[in-house]
């Protein structure tokens, strides 16, 4: 499981460089906690100038799409932590 940051997130729904990556990541199991929802959603709307329910349709489609929108517990970050770890060993 990957659990998602808002740059991530930001790159992908503008199209950035990274944003062949996240589609790859997106493809697994995926979440994303509230409050990165919400980093998501004041950037596209504040600095980048976005319509806010254009943001809120975005989000519905990727969770629609398998991404889970949950609130991130000690487990959750904890599994993330492991597996960051794991891959940066390899």
């Amino acid at each position: 499981m990957t659990v998602l940051d808002a740059y991530a997130l930001v790159a992908y729904l503008r199209d950035e460089p990274a944003a062949e990556d996240v589609t790859k990541i997106l493809r697994g199991p995926t979440v994303l906690s509230p409050v990165n929802a919400a980093e998501v959603v004041d950037q596209l709307v504040r600095v980048f100038g976005r319509d806010a329910d254009d943001v809120h349709a975005d989000l519905a489609i990727l969770s629609q799409a398998g991404m889970d929108m949950a609130p991130l517990t000690a487990d959750i970050g904890n599994e993330a932590g492991r597996t960051t770890t794991a891959g940066n060993a390899r």
